[in-house]
């Protein structure tokens, strides 16, 4: 049973969002479909309260780390940008129906430890995948701002807190990312995580208890009513 976003979320909290093309499909197949999925990523950001810190494009799927202000302006930030993907990807296939699940797979985040792990997991995707054997040689995600201060999409980046605290100097901060992405790989390996789809929060086990515990209570008033993320299903064909 899917947890209400009012339930699992709360304002302030980062999450490591996945979204997929419905029944695997390679949505994003292609440089000409990640380009303009991160340009209305990039147009979407200025207008909502979400500010995104990492993202990893792959061909049947992406990954967004970001903070959220509000709860329903993130349910709102992903249904328009689904939304307007989806309208796109069907005018210039020349087909109707559903483009992507209806809405993303959301994880919450504990804190900036667990944060820079989640960034970690979705710049390893490209290596993961078998695609290169170095996330430098692939354009589709943070990686390449954050370990070589590409700024490609530097408008749509938002750089948190641990990122900031490893150097005075971007050339530092960008030698340290890259060390402590070399050590992910080595400790963590290329596995998998069971619980990136599974879970539905990231963190310690008794931070995760809690926040199940609180997800389970009596609702007692939120910033509003659970928007449930339909953006992926805006591009169905229009019969009205």
């Amino acid at each position: 049973m899917r947890v209400p976003r009012c339930r699992q979320l709360q304002p302030n909290d980062v999450t490591h969002s996945i979204w997929r093309g419905h029944n695997g499909e390679w949505i994003f197949r292609g440089c000409d479909n990640k380009q303009v999925y991160l340009k209305i990523l990039a147009e979407e950001v200025k207008e909502s309260d979400v500010s995104v810190n990492s993202f990893c494009i792959m061909n049947n799927h992406e990954h967004t780390v970001s903070f959220n202000e509000t709860v329903t302006g993130y349910s709102r930030f992903f249904q328009k940008v689904h939304g307007r993907y989806a309208r796109r990807y069907n005018d210039n296939n020349d087909r109707c129906g559903a483009v992507g699940v209806d809405r993303p797979k959301s994880l919450v985040v504990r804190d900036e430890r667990h944060l820079m792990n989640a960034t970690f997991y979705a710049d390893a995707n490209p290596v993961r995948a078998g695609i290169v054997k170095h996330p430098r040689k692939y354009k589709w995600s943070s990686y390449c701002y954050y370990a070589h201060g590409d700024t490609t999409y530097r408008s749509l980046i938002t750089e948190p807190k641990w990122y900031k605290e490893l150097g005075r100097t971007a050339e530092v901060r960008q030698a340290a990312y890259r060390r402590l992405f070399d050590a992910y790989l080595r400790r963590e390996g290329l596995a998998p995580k069971p619980g990136m789809a599974n879970g539905y929060y990231i963190g310690d086990v008794d931070w995760i208890l809690g926040r199940m515990r609180l997800q389970d209570a009596p609702l007692r008033g939120s910033d509003g009513v659970d928007a449930e993320t339909k953006g992926s299903q805006v591009g169905r064909c229009d019969t009205s």
